[in-house]
């Protein structure tokens, strides 16, 4: 056997000491239950993060959605004089139907029912369970992984609630657009 293949060899072995894969004292299993472990927390930390991020831009629709809302209002478009008459109950219901619904999407998207963030205490300390440490990991681990799955579907339901306000807000932003269009009705 060459030196450079030998070289390689106890590189590898010294790297996978390191990692803590070969020097485990429980076996190779645990390395392995450990490695689950830390993978399904994980995944639930990147699903925490994707909801943060999904719950900022929620609030930054709302955000713009009442800005548009309340500068049509300030710039007098429905109250100006140039619309009248059942256009303006029927633009102002339409543009407050829709910052209603925006708020109703936002609210749903910002307060998630049945989302888990991370084992707690309980899931390792349950009194019914007469089981070793690893048994117990492990069990963890697979309610984790359990959860996040669960998680993914509720991230996906969140995301399609997200972009139904988005169009909602297009169909503001088109509603505020028709009504400067309006001409302005002629003086007496």
């Amino acid at each position: 056997m060459s030196e450079t293949i030998k070289a390689v060899r106890f590189h590898c072995r010294f790297c996978k000491e390191r990692a803590g894969l070969l020097s485990d004292p429980r076996g190779p299993d645990s390395s392995r239950d450990d490695l689950a472990y830390q993978a399904a927390l994980r995944m639930l930390q990147m699903q925490d993060a994707s909801l943060t991020n999904l719950r900022n831009r929620a609030s930054g629709l709302l955000t713009i959605s009442t800005l548009i809302t309340s500068f049509t209002a300030t710039l007098g478009w429905l109250n100006g004089g140039h619309v009248e008459g059942w256009y303006l109950v029927t633009l102002t219901s339409l543009l407050l139907a829709t910052l209603v619904t925006i708020g109703f999407l936002v609210i749903v998207i910002l307060k998630p029912r049945l989302w888990y963030f991370c084992p707690s205490a309980e899931d390792f300390l349950n009194p019914l369970q007469q089981e070793s440490a690893d048994e117990t990991r492990a069990a963890v681990t697979r309610k984790m992984i359990q959860k996040s799955g669960r998680n993914r579907e509720i991230l996906y339901r969140l995301s399609r609630l997200y972009k139904f306000g988005l169009y909602f807000l297009l169909v503001e932003v088109g509603l505020v657009v028709w009504i400067s269009f309006i001409p302005k009705p002629k003086g007496p």
